[in-house]
């Protein structure tokens, strides 16, 4: 998957894995494994939030890349 993949495809739940993977934060780590649990577009718009929160201070392609497909998943219901 690349970085325009993420930003254009990712679903809620690749986000959720990438973070899993990539992201240093542990608290984002625990919101995205709770993420990956949520079905329904209502949870997963207020579980997106949280993990805005929390990785706001992760950086490089693959962060912004997730920050954008979750702020896509934030706004669509």
């Amino acid at each position: 998957m690349t970085i325009g993949d993420i930003m254009t495809t990712a679903s809620f739940h690749d986000c959720c894995s990438l973070i899993l993977r990539h992201c240093p934060n542990q608290y984002a780590k625990g919101y995205a494994r709770a993420g990956l649990t949520l079905h329904g577009s209502e949870a997963q718009r207020v579980q997106c939030l949280y993990l805005l929160n929390n990785i706001k201070n992760w950086r490089g392609d693959v962060a912004k890349a997730v920050r954008a497909a979750l702020k896509h998943h934030g706004k669509v219901s």
